[in-house]
């Protein structure tokens, strides 16, 4: 499993005193791919507990996880896989890039936003209300470029 390999290279790595390149030649693995195992040792137990606890073990699916832990959006990332939203590792990938795209789209903005935007719900009917009429049609935008890949399996 990903957790065992990872310690096993980290053994490896403290025991000859090895670089991650260095591992990734001994073992015939590239420096990337050592360095993303390695980091899944870097989790807190607890983070790792709460993995193993929701079904989260697979190798690919934990080093993403790892990416979400570092960006701190570790407890939405598992809430998206446990409630389906998060199935395969490219919407795991797609998860994290999205949420990096919002924040530094977020640190890009040179004056503070003026705008408050509201979302409701009510039944099977959502609302989005915007103080600004730009925000609200990009709002628009995003939800008619996006909506389609949405997977509405109940």
């Amino acid at each position: 499993n990903a957790e065992e390999e990872a310690d096993a290279l980290i053994k490896l790595k403290k025991q000859e005193n090895l670089s991650d390149q260095e591992v990734a030649k001994l073992i015939g693995k590239s420096r990337n791919y050592v360095t993303e195992i390695l980091s899944i040792s870097n989790l807190p137990e607890s983070y790792i507990a709460e993995c193993r606890s929701r079904g989260l073990t697979q190798k690919n699916f934990l080093i993403q996880a790892v990416q979400a832990f570092k960006r701190g959006t570790h407890q939405e990332f598992l809430d998206a896989f446990s409630e389906g939203e998060i199935r395969t590792v490219r919407e795991a990938k797609d998860f994290n890039q999205n949420r990096t795209t919002q924040v530094r789209a977020h640190e890009r903005s040179a004056k503070p936003a003026n705008t408050e935007t509201t979302i409701q719900r009510k039944g099977n009917q959502i609302t989005i209300l915007s103080t600004d009429s730009k925000t609200a049609r990009r709002i628009e935008t995003w939800l008619r470029k996006n909506i389609d890949q949405l997977d509405f399996q109940e």
